[in-house]
């Protein structure tokens, strides 16, 4: 092992605590984590990360201590101290704190700091592991580059111009990167699939009010804030940047979706690295707004404790249209507290 067992963590539960308590409860935890039941049968399979051919297998001590093998990408050549922890690690993309947190609050333990400090050798070995996968498939160096540029673009005078139009506050558009491209007349909000890569753009035209897309995956993608930080205790998703700005305009912490139902995996690798307690949909008052709602709720009823989705109060009939009126945080939390926690439909239930 590279960390301490033993040690335990001031008012915490030590990490051998933590080892104890998913004891035995390893396939479920690696299976909440992304790995497909099928997979941990023991045999060969594809691998659930680098993708290569009957590489992959889970170990006969799988259950007791969660230990996995890739024969190319996670193995005792490429981490140092395999185990359940570790190769949660590896299957999420995350830290070893947000593993952790990840752990405990899904066996209701205390929960972990964020700033839990990462054993040396494993932040390396994550460290090379990622930059190996973006040497084999690069973002689109072009998009990226382009997304820099309509930032370099994008002056005070015209931040202020897209604050004025949209109500939205600048420093809410600036954690979103807003740009502006002259050649389009529009302003650009760069999208990240769930690496974090630049893997497309949403434009806006304020004078032709029209929406449209660039990159090689335009209508995926996720519209994540600079500063957004693990753990967070209530998250909220809107559909589209402008959705996004208004709650972050307001202090709440939020990130955004290019599209309901195609940001399903990318959203669900984005929340098992932020590790919310509670996911609020903030959906329009539409059947097409609140079904998509239901769908990507459903998708990622695994990734939070507790999920609740938000419909904008009469007279209005958007997200963006409430928020950027002259609610306040407190009214939205308000809101948000009047609703049920949404279950799956299958269940009977649905949101408030």
């Amino acid at each position: 092992m590279t960390y301490s067992e033993e040690t335990p963590l001031p008012s915490l539960p030590s990490v051998a605590s933590l080892l104890s308590a998913t004891h035995g409860k390893w396939r479920d935890a690696l299976i909440d984590g992304g790995i497909p039941a099928p997979k941990l049968d023991g045999e060969r399979h594809s691998c659930p990360r680098c993708g290569g051919w009957n590489r992959f297998y889970a170990l006969p001590d799988v259950d007791q201590h969660g230990r996995v093998h890739c024969d190319r990408c996670f193995n005792a050549a490429t981490v140092v101290g395999v185990d359940g922890i570790t190769s949660l690690q590896w299957v999420m993309g995350a830290d070893f704190g947000s593993a952790c947190i990840s752990l405990s609050n899904r066996y209701d333990l205390p929960g972990f700091p964020a700033n839990l400090r990462v054993p040396i050798a494993i932040t390396k070995t994550l460290q090379e592991y990622a930059a190996a996968l973006r040497a084999e498939d690069p973002p689109s160096t072009d998009i990226a580059q382009i997304s820099l540029d309509f930032q370099a673009a994008a002056t005070e005078e015209k931040l202020r111009e897209c604050s004025r139009c949209l109500n939205l506050q600048e420093p809410s558009l600036q954690r979103l990167e807003v740009g502006w491209s002259q050649s389009h007349e529009a302003f650009t909000f760069p999208m990240e699939d769930g690496w974090g890569r630049v893997s497309g753009l949403r434009l806006l035209s304020l004078k032709r009010g029209e929406t449209w897309s660039l990159g090689g995956a335009a209508t995926e993608g996720l519209f994540v804030p600079i500063g957004l930080v693990a753990p967070t205790s209530r998250l909220y998703i809107a559909e589209g940047p402008v959705a996004a700005a208004a709650c972050l305009s307001l202090g709440l912490p939020c990130i955004g979706s290019s599209g309901r139902l195609q940001c399903e995996t990318l959203l669900q690798y984005k929340l098992m690295t932020l590790c919310p307690m509670e996911c609020v949909f903030m959906t329009d008052q539409t059947g097409m707004g609140i079904g998509g709602g239901r769908e990507l709720a459903d998708s990622i009823a695994n990734c939070s404790r507790s999920i609740r989705l938000v419909v904008p109060p009469k007279p209005y009939s958007t997200i963006s249209e409430w928020l950027t009126s002259s609610s306040t945080r407190a009214d939205v939390e308000e809101q948000v507290e009047a609703c049920t926690v949404y279950s799956r439909r299958e269940s009977g239930s649905s949101a408030s």
